[in-house]
Formats: C-alpha cells, structure tokens, sequence
C-alpha cells in the first residue's frame, strides 16, 4: 500500500514548500521532450509537478495520477485552465495504460515509500509504458 495522507489537508500541506522554494523546477531543468509528447507525473500528490509540465510544455499532454482519490480531485480543481493536463485515480503497480505510451515519466518523492515487492512492480509498469527512447526521471531528494 502506497502513501495514506493522515488528514484532509494534505493538499495544502504539499503545496506549500513546493510554492516557497519552487525546487521541482531546479529538479526538472534540463528536462526537455519534443511538441505531442506524452508525460506521466506518476504519484503526483497535489500535482504541483504536473502542473509545471503542462505549462512548461504546452504543445504535450500531461496525465497526472495517484492513489489517492480525493487528492486527485483537489488536484484536478487546482488546475481547470491547463488545458493539456488529465488527472486520474491509478495504482502505480498496475497501471492502465498502454505499452510504449509515455515519452516522459516523472515521480518524484513517490517510490522510497514503498516496499521492495510494490517498487519492483512500479518500475517493471514504468518500463512497460514507456517508449522505447523515453525517460524516466525519479526524485527523491529535495533539491537533488
């Protein structure tokens, strides 16, 4: 079992570093994919990180997901405006996309928190559905 917020306001509880220090964007800088990508904030929490993408690469489309339901729905709110960004309810160990799909994964402070048996899964899902030249980027250190 993934990450469980122990209260209503792990949203606000994310975003609030992310908002003051902005280091995802230090994290992701040399990141680039090319115009129709396709990129999957896996574990994405409050989505800050997702929200960046899409906005950083407009000509993309961004799909969000995490365990999380009610997360995803604040998530989803925060970011109506972004037109190439999709939030969904998804268990990184058995994800329900297609083989070869995603040009870009990222997850970030997402996988140390699972057990060996769930992160071997994840990464084999993540091997699955991306490209053959895609990346995948983990972070899980701030600033890192």
């Amino acid at each position: 079992m993934g990450f469980v917020p122990k209260h209503g306001k792990e949203f606000e509880r994310q975003e609030r570093p992310s908002r003051r220090f902005n280091d995802y964007k230090g994290e992701l800088e040399e990141v680039n994919v090319k115009n129709g990508a396709f990129v999957l904030d896996a574990g994405c929490g409050s989505g800050v990180v997702s929200r960046y993408l899409a906005e950083r690469f407009p000509a993309s489309w961004v799909i969000a997901c995490d365990e999380n339901a009610a997360l995803i729905e604040t998530a989803r709110n925060s970011a109506q405006k972004i037109p190439n960004l999709f939030y969904e309810e998804q268990d990184l160990r058995r994800l329900k996309y297609p083989d070869g799909h995603f040009d870009l994964i990222v997850s970030r402070h997402v996988l140390y928190r699972r057990d060996p048996d769930s992160l071997k899964r994840i990464l084999s899902e993540f091997a699955r559905i991306l490209t053959p030249d895609g990346k995948l980027v983990v972070i899980e250190t701030d600033g890192g």
